[in-house]
């Protein structure tokens, strides 16, 4: 178990993933009323720790919370669940989903509101869940007689600790998975090529977004040691997302980063150009089909892509500056 007051003290001691996990089944296995834990580890290890904490442990009663980018109350989330008094453990994932577009705006130098006019001027820029959990732990102590095991990816989990650290403060255990390397390969292959679908991310509701651009930063955020190449497929596939709901400087930025690990990812320097052209920067855009179609000659949607760009340049010169 890592007890660690500060978000940085964790990264220096070495622990396995089963080492993490045992500690953790054995301080399930002998807790006793309210307890909080936290747990870093990916979405997908997050899903295998439940499973397997059901697995060695059948005799506690568990349940999971399952919140999205809407949730602004777990409090309230935790006594709609049927039958919570006869929990011994609640696992609580996707926490991540609620705090991305704060932790974003926060990393990009800049605070959302907080939407709520609960926290006035001194919780500017706190997510309302954060706030809500800050102003009600006691009562969840006094409310919740089983432990609460919040799984949380690292970035989501360093937030965590900044916004909301006089709940942060009541754990009684933090736990580190590491993720393996296989693991991660597999994630990123099915991220970036078995559930990529433009149409899908077109379509996508604002929760469906959240959720997806969340897991994509949990493990470019968790992995350290992901290969480039690996780290560039993820950016790229943020990129997809961000094009196809019109976010189109979001788009170049991930677009941006995804050439910065791999300059020859024609695909990248090609759907940067749509981004660009989409914002009305053809020049740029035509330069980057131009990166394109030196790394790929025959590549007919950047040829495609790139006439129609200058045609569109041609066009608007032509009016700005009548014969």
């Amino acid at each position: 178990m890592i007890d660690s007051s500060s978000s940085e003290q964790w990264e220096d001691i070495p622990v396995t993933g089963e080492e993490s996990y045992q500690a953790l089944r054995r301080s399930l296995s002998r807790k006793k009323g309210f307890n909080l834990l936290f747990v870093r580890c990916s979405p997908i290890q997050g899903k295998q720790i439940i499973e397997q904490i059901n697995k060695d442990l059948p005799h506690k009663k568990s349940a999971t919370l399952k919140l999205d980018s809407e949730t602004d109350n777990i409090y309230e989330q935790i006594i709609n669940i049927p039958d919570y008094q006869q929990l011994n453990i609640l696992f609580v994932c996707g926490l991540e989903t609620a705090l991305l577009r704060y932790e974003e705006a926060e990393s990009e130098g800049y605070q959302l509101p907080s939407e709520s006019p609960v926290y006035g001027g001194t919780w500017a820029g706190i997510p309302r869940i954060l706030g809500y959990l800050n102003l009600s732990r006691e009562r969840f102590y006094q409310q919740f007689s089983f432990t609460i095991v919040f799984l949380l990816p690292e970035f989501a989990l360093r937030y965590f600790i900044r916004r909301a650290p006089d709940f942060f403060d009541w754990r009684s255990g933090l736990y580190e998975f590491p993720t393996d390397k296989d693991t991660l390969e597999e994630e990123v292959y099915r991220i970036a090529y078995l559930d990529s679908d433009l149409e899908k991310y077109k379509q996508f509701t604002p929760q469906e977004r959240e959720e997806k651009l969340a897991e994509i930063k949990a493990y470019l955020t968790d992995s350290p040691n992901l290969d480039p190449t690996k780290q560039s497929e993820l950016w790229f596939e943020k990129g997809l997302i961000h094009t196809q709901q019109a976010e189109y400087e979001a788009a170049i930025a991930s677009y941006d980063k995804a050439l910065q690990l791999t300059p020859d990812y024609d695909l990248a320097w090609n759907n940067r150009g749509i981004a660009l052209a989409n914002v009305g920067r053809f020049d740029k855009a035509i330069a980057s089909y131009d990166k394109a179609l030196q790394l790929t000659p025959d590549k007919d949607e950047a040829w495609c892509n790139r006439g129609i760009a200058l045609l569109t340049e041609e066009g608007l010169m032509k009016r700005s500056h009548p014969s």
